[in-house]
């Protein structure tokens, strides 16, 4: 995935006058408004400011590997991974300055850019969010799986049983190990029976 990586794609665009932005916002709003049916498609940009880390950010995790990979070609780079390298350097540096620190994804809480979808669709002015992201952040914003929101990769905090389809919310991750793949939404089986001689 590193190969997706490229300087232009990394750098990152924060220079907007208020008034341009806050046009922007007003077409934006228009939009939702007078939309019939409201979807929300959102990657790992919503929560890095929460402190999550992305992929192909300027300190995205393929990003950084992709540096690794151009600094370990040494003198035999050309010209052009030379330019990719400095300028993949510098994109780096720059956001590293004004980046959130990380944190653990289980301590990361939802952002106003979380909250205000998660309002809108309360309000029914807005009707669901599909995300990319498994890092749990739009539940913890009160937007319900299925009904309001699905994670197209899944979400390391639910475990969904295979035998009823119920899904329960952890405040850990699920997935742990190297035995269960990320898109396994698996719960060990219990024997209710033995469950209910426990409980006596």
């Amino acid at each position: 995935m590193a190969s997706t990586v490229d300087a232009a794609r990394v750098k990152e665009y924060n220079e907007e006058d208020t008034e341009g932005f806050e046009r922007k916002l007003d077409i934006l709003a228009s939009m939702v408004m007078e939309s019939k049916y409201t979807v929300f498609f959102t990657g790992a940009g919503v929560s890095t400011s929460a402190g999550v880390g992305d992929y192909r950010g300027p300190s995205g995790a393929w990003t950084m590997r992709k540096i690794k990979e151009l600094q370990r070609k040494g003198t035999s780079r050309t010209n052009e991974e030379d330019r990719e390298l400095r300028d993949l350097l510098i994109e780096h540096e720059k956001a590293d300055k004004t980046a959130k620190k990380p944190v653990p994804m289980t301590d990361a809480q939802p952002t106003f850019t979380h909250m205000t979808m998660a309002t809108l669709i309360k309000r029914s002015i807005a009707h669901y969010v599909i995300t990319t992201n498994l890092d749990g952040i739009f539940r913890k914003a009160g937007l319900e799986g299925h009904t309001q929101l699905c994670c197209l990769h899944g979400d390391i905090y639910i475990e969904r049983c295979t035998k009823c389809g119920y899904d329960f919310e952890r405040n850990y991750e699920v997935r742990q190990g190297n035995s269960v793949h990320v898109h396994d939404h698996k719960v060990l089986q219990f024997n209710l029976s033995k469950i209910s001689e426990l409980e006596d």
